[in-house]
Parts: structure tokens; sequence; C-alpha cells
């Protein structure tokens, strides 16, 4: 057996024996035999360092079947054109991946049948209804109050404001003077809601005064205690006690400004006593009998200039109440008396010269019942159905079945192919099926089918429910297939985690009549905003270069709607800069005549979005709430051009018993189209890209070599677009067999995905594209994948459908 050569690398030229006449000699091929064992070796080595990889393989591969159509999971574990001439789905409401909630206004509810297991069921939804009641109340209207008694810094205190108090008012150290009346809930009221009072206040002060903090109102628990009784001697001016002693029972605040259950604030506005309403932020469940306490506090302001509750002393001859008392405390709520006592610094009674006996007030308490909403059309609308060719459609709904005779709830089944506006179909009560007749253009059955629910009510203790919905459609073969992967997400972790995606592989076969290609989708979300306009945000747009800013800004309108219909390019510019201007309709010749604007054609998008599209919805501009859009029902998107397409007609109402259309200029409002979406990375590769070939196989992802031929069109620009986006630095770049450098010869903008050449003549305008036009070029680099999860898709179409597409094995491959 031969000995393996020593690894001695040497240049052959420095072989002695290797002359001018090239004859091979005994030490030159020992020489050969060495440089290539080091070469093998070196080789080895480099592989051995090398990062690891590390291959995913699936077969089947992992269909993603709420995003694929047309597709069928053989047996044998490939994946080919669906043969399936039937299907059904159930639907139960156990989860929404069938349901769609952005448009679905009804409710969904759990119940118990029989055997006590418990189901969800979709019906309308509850609302509260009853009327608000004020009867907790001391202050009825035309009474006098006869004193006002001052919130604030302790008069009998030097004012020093501490700066943790300023930042915290409800600081335990300050020395507020708080008042609070105590209440308790009146009769007939159940899981009523506590949301706002009315006190009588005034302004200590004057016109320019300003109080060093808002009136805060709070509602307080409280707390039962057991105190001595007593009495106002008109004699003494002053609460004395009775002979023999007695004793009561009342409530007491309890707590501390923190643990408020509810706080309203209020800044003055006026100098004059008023009622003012004081509405809580959280609103309070309240039940007969309970009993709470308002507490009114500013701890921060001046006594000069300060807010004052309204009541009565216990020196005037006024019924108390008797579901509650007044309270003082002189430490910011930390402890409480009861009434309080006499100030001795006025000589007012209407000033809170005597102690105050009820704070006057009305408590706003709100009693509800639960009913069902009547008189008003809800409706549970299902996902769109994708599938072969969709002859008809049969629903067997379970649960409605009969409540839904009763004369007061009413349940109807609708059925659209294209889910617009004026499309819809209410199925007949009796078969609740439908059969789609073929598109007169494409000789094709639909391969989507809408489905919504109505349901209403006339009376608030019925309602209509759906327990399930079991959907059953009749098939025709399909000519098109698009099958998606669920997404791969590597496993990361300290040691071995993935750091850079490696290749992927993806075999699938065709028959000659049948065009398959696999797409690379990014797990990442790609979000794209689009304005859409009127006429008058023109003005707004001035700062876009070749606009004509006078056209712009024209105080007529029309004038500005004239100068887009007859320039052309004014609307390429604005659409350039993602803004989009809304059908203008004006009269001619008493004829209304409607010009499409920037519509058209659909709205551009700067990448590839796949299917579906994520989400879509129009944020008016102002305070209106945002504006959720469905695909396929208010828009459709060409995803082979990359554009979004809105229906003509995007919403119907009923008025005086006409149905109204609406078209997307009457329904949209003007605003910023926000549209999320997974972004293609690669599309259109073929079965050899992507399957085995002579030299290797897969589609490598951490090496990309594109060519081209520099064209007049590269020379005018001064810059070469480049596929993909780019890691930092490229490779190479090889003009004409000749390598340059980046940052010498060449720039890169890796965020527009360019490579730019500077000026390098007097002229101002040659490049090196410019010395180099008409030949070979060739950039090397490493795609810049930073996506941390993966998705594969495969399309295939055909026009026989004896044709067939099979889909096999796929893995994705990543170093780490």
């Amino acid at each position: 057996m031969s000995e393996k050569c020593n690894p001695n690398y040497q240049n052959l030229n420095t072989v002695k024996s290797y002359g001018e006449q090239k004859q091979a000699t005994v030490q030159w091929a020992d020489q050969v035999c060495a440089n290539d064992e080091y070469l093998k070796q070196e080789v080895d080595e480099l592989n051995y360092r090398s990062p690891a990889r590390i291959r995913k393989r699936w077969q089947p591969i992992l269909v993603d079947d709420q995003n694929s159509y047309g597709y069928t999971v053989n047996p044998n574990k490939t994946v080919t054109f669906s043969e399936l001439l039937s299907d059904n789905v159930t639907i139960d409401f156990s989860d929404f991946s069938m349901i769609d909630v952005e448009r679905s206004d009804c409710d969904f509810k759990i119940f118990k049948d029989g055997n006590n297991v418990q189901h969800k069921c979709a019906t309308i939804p509850m609302v509260k209804t009853g009327t608000s009641i004020t009867t907790c109340r001391n202050l009825n209207p035309g009474d006098s109050i006869n004193s006002f008694w001052y919130c604030g810094f302790d008069k009998n205190k030097e004012y020093h404001i501490r700066p943790d108090w300023i930042k915290d008012w409800k600081d335990s150290e300050i020395p507020s003077v708080c008042r609070a009346q105590t209440i308790t809930i009146p009769n007939g009221v159940t899981n009523g809601i506590l949301y706002s009072v009315d006190l009588r206040i005034e302004n200590n002060g004057t016109n320019n005064s300003n109080w060093g903090s808002p009136l805060y109102v709070q509602i307080w628990k409280t707390k039962p205690v057991t105190v001595e009784k007593t009495y106002w001697d008109n004699n003494k001016k002053k609460s004395v006690s009775y002979n023999p002693k007695r004793y009561e029972t009342i409530h007491y605040p309890t707590g501390t400004p923190e643990t408020a259950l509810a706080t309203a604030v209020y800044e003055p506005t006026r100098i004059e006593p008023h009622l003012q309403n004081f509405t809580f932020d959280k609103k309070i469940t309240v039940n007969s009998g309970e009993h709470y306490a308002i507490v009114m506090m500013s701890p921060l302001s001046h006594w000069e200039h300060c807010p004052r509750i309204g009541g009565w002393g216990r020196n005037c001859d006024f019924d108390k109440y008797a579901g509650g008392d007044a309270f003082l405390s002189e430490n910011n709520g930390q402890t409480w008396q009861r009434y309080g006592k006499n100030d001795t610094t006025v000589n007012q009674y209407r000033m809170g010269m005597y102690t105050p006996l009820d704070f006057a007030f009305v408590a706003h308490i709100g009693v509800f019942t639960d009913g069902y909403a009547i008189n008003e059309d809800f409706y549970l609308y299902l996902k769109p159905i994708q599938s072969n060719p969709i002859k008809s459609v049969q629903l067997v709904p379970v649960g409605y079945g009969n409540e839904a005779q009763e004369s007061a709830i009413n349940m109807e089944f609708q059925v659209s192919k294209s889910g617009k506006a004026n499309s819809w179909v209410t199925l007949d009560a009796n078969e609740l099926s439908i059969n789609f007749n073929r598109d007169p253009n494409t000789g094709e059955y639909p391969h989507f089918a809408f489905i919504r629910v109505k349901m209403k009510t006339t009376d608030s203790t019925k309602a209509p429910y759906l327990d399930s919905l079991k959907v059953i459609y009749e098939m025709d073969i399909p000519k098109e297939m698009y099958v998606r992967t669920i997404k791969y997400n590597p496993k990361t972790s300290p040691m071995l985690g993935a750091s850079a995606w490696s290749k992927f592989f993806s075999r699938f076969e065709t028959d000659p009549q049948v065009r398959g290609s696999v797409e690379l989708i990014s797990e990442k979300i790609g979000i794209e905003h689009f304005s859409i306009i009127t006429a008058q945000e023109l003005e707004n747009y001035t700062y876009i270069d070749g606009l004509d800013d006078e056209k712009l800004t024209d105080v007529d309108l029309s004038v500005r709607y004239e100068y887009l219909m007859n320039d052309a390019n004014a609307l390429d510019i604005l659409k350039g800069n993602k803004v989009y201007v809304k059908p203008y309709t004006y009269i001619k010749n008493g004829q209304s005549i409607t010009h499409k604007m920037s519509f058209s054609e659909g709205i551009k998008f700067d990448n590839s979005p796949s299917y579906p599209i994520i989400s879509a919805e129009l944020n008016p501009y102002g305070n209106a709430n945002e504006i959720p859009l469905a695909e396929w029902i208010d828009y459709s998107f060409d995803y082979d051009k990359d554009q979004l397409i809105f229906n003509e007609i995007m919403n119907q109402y009923s008025e005086n018993g006409t149905t109204v259309y609406e078209t997307m200029s009457e329904y949209l409002p003007v605003g910023t189209l926000e549209v999320a979406y997974h972004p293609i990375f690669i599309q259109n590769l073929s079965a050899n890209d992507v399957g085995i070939r002579e030299d290797s196989e897969g589609f490598v992802l951490d090496y990309f070599k594109e060519e081209r031929i520099i064209e007049r069109e590269d020379v005018e620009n001064r810059y070469i677009p480049i596929k993909f986006p780019s890691c930092d630095p490229i490779r190479s770049l090889v003009i004409d067999d000749k390598e340059y450098i980046e940052d010498i010869h060449f720039t890169v903008d890796y965020i527009r995905r360019r490579i730019k050449f500077p000026i390098i003549d007097i002229d101002n305008s040659s490049t090196l594209l410019t010395e180099n036009q008409g030949k070979e070029m060739y950039v090397v680099y490493t795609p810049n994948i930073e996506d941390p999860g993966l998705i594969m898709a495969y399309r295939g179409v055909r026009e026989d459908t004896s044709q067939q597409m099979r889909i096999f094995e796929n893995y994705i491959e990543y170093k780490v």
C-alpha cells in the first residue's frame, strides 16, 4: 500500500529539475504530491474551524393551512394540487381562528348545557339600561346655605411649603385642613354606580388670586365607631355632652388620599358661590345601606386664597342629615373628628365661625339593569373561507333552532363570493344553501366564500344565539395552488445559538404545463404608511420638489383639482411621496363626472408584501377612531404588482327602507393608511434554484453574486441597485475583470440598496460607470437577513387540471 506524501508546500518553479523544457522528473512529481497533500490538509483545517451548520428538515413540509389553498398533503408525504370535490369546516367558537373579530360586533358568551358542559356561543351583546337617580342628598333646590368652611393649609401653622409637598399633595406631613361628609346609599340601589357629586363651593380670595392646590374631592371607605353623643348649646355656642352621657354608632372616614376609591379635581374658574359637579375618575359600585365619605381637600392652598365648602352649622335650625355627618381633619386626612370645632379667627358665622353640622351635597348614583340591545342589527363575520374553486355552500347551524322562530328575535345567514358591500345574499331559512356561478371573464368559480350571520331582537330579555356553524362546500378541481409553510425559528441559546442563515432547500417538480415557483418570506412585520387626502390638504405638501406651490395653495379648491387633472406628473410626484388624492366629482355641461385622481391604479408599495396582508387601517386626521379594513371585503391586493386596490363599494346601510351604497371616496375620510405585512425577501425561485443541481443543492443565503451589463441608464443614475439588503461591507465588486475597493472607488447606500459611484472627471458628470458602459460587472455580498424566523411559500398555476406540481421535502440551514 502506498504511503501518503508529506504535506510540504513548495512553488514548482523552484524545483531545479523542472527546467524550461518542462520535463517531468521524479522530484517534480514528488513535489506535486506534497503540494496536493498540503492543500488538502489546509482545506480540512478550514472546514474544521468554520462555523458549524445546523439543518432542520421537514417531510412533509409544515403547511400553514390558514394561509394556504388549492393543495392536499398525500400519504406519501408529498404536497400536490388538491383533488378534493367537497369539504367542510365547523366553527364552534372555542377559539377565534375562523372569526373576523375586527368586523364582528356580536358578543360571545359561555353557557352550560343540560349535561353541565360549557359551550361558547355567538349572540347579541347585553347593554346596561336604566335611569340615573339622585336621591342620596341633603341639598334640595332652593335650600339656603348659611356657612362655608375653608379647605387648605392650616391657618394656625406658618405657611411654609416644602419642595416634596409640591411633588406629592398626598403627603401625610402636610398640615392640611380637610373636610368630609359621610353618606348612606339610599334604598332601591343594587349594583349602582356612584359617578359624581354636587357640592356648594366658593372661592375665598379675589379675582386675581390662585389656589396653591386644586380642590380634590375623593370617595373614601368608612368604619363604624361608637362615640359620645352631643348637642349644640346656643348659650355656650359649642357642642356639649348629655347628662347622663349618651352614645351612638356612626361611620368615620377611613383610609388615606392614596387609597381613595375615586378622585375628582377642580380648578377655580369663578368667584361667586355656586353648585359645582365633580365627576370621578373611576366609577364606584354601590348598594343600599352602604356608607361612604366624601372627602374634600386642597392641601397647599393658603387659607386666604382657598376653596370653601358650603353647608350648615350646628348653630343653625336645620334638620340634620340622617345618613351621615360632617368631619374635620387637620393633618391631611390621617385622623378625623366628628363635626370639628369653632373657628375663633373669624367673627362671621358665614365664614365658618361655628362647628359644621352637615356639608351640602347631592350624590349621583346610576342604577342599571342588564338587557339585550333591541332593534339593532349585529353581525358575526367569519374569516373568508379559501379553498378550491367553490361551486356551492351549505350551512348547518346548531343552537338557534326553536328560539329563532319566536317573533321577537331574528337570525339571518348571508353569503357572498366577494365580500363586497352590495354582494351579500340572504339564504332561504329552510335550505340555507347557495350555488355560485362561474366568472364570465375567467370561467372560474370563486376561490373564496364569505359568510356572515345577522342577529336582532325586539325583546331585551330574549336573544338569538349560535352554538356552532358547520360549513359544507362543493368544489371544482383548482388551477392555482398557494402553499405557505409555518415559520421556523431556530433554537437560541448561549451555546450553539443561530447567528446567520446559510441556505434553504426545497425540492419540487412540475409537469410541463405547470408554472411553479418558491418565495422566501420574512418573519419581520413590515409597515408602510400612506396619506389619503383631498385638495383641501394639498397646501401641507408644498415642501415636495417638482410641484407648483402657487396652485397647491390656491384658495379655490377647484383650481387645485384642475392642476392635478391637467398635470399627471404632479399626481405621480405625490404618489412617489406616498400621498394619494381621493377621487374628485364635479359637474361639467350638466353632467356629473368623477376623476379617479391618484386611484386610477392601486396604491403602490415599496416592498413586496406576502399573502395575506396582516392588517390595514385608516387613522383619520383629528380625534376620530381608526377604521379597520379587511382584505377582499374592503380592498383587494395585486401580489404581482404590489398594489392595494380599494373596492368601488365599501359600505352599505339602510335609510328610510332604501339601501345606500357608499363608494371609497365617500366612505374613507382623509387620514393615514397603515398597512402591515410580512415582506417577501426573495421570490420567483425555480425548482433548479432551490432544489438539487449538478454542482450543489439548495439556495445559498449567506453569499449572493449579482451579474449584469452596465447600461446607459446606470451611467445616468450613477449607481447600481442590488436586489437584497447587504451586510456592511460588500465582499467584492468587479468590472471587466478588475476589482474595485469600497470607500475608495465607490460607496454603498445600505438602506436604499445602491452602489454609488462618485464623479471622477472634470466635466462633473463622468464616473467609473461612464468608461465601462456595456461591460460586464458583478458584485458579491452577504445578504443582511436579521429575521429570527423564515417562511417558505410555493405557487403553482396550471391550465390543464391533469398536470401536477409535487412538493417534496425541504430544509433550512443556519450557522452557529
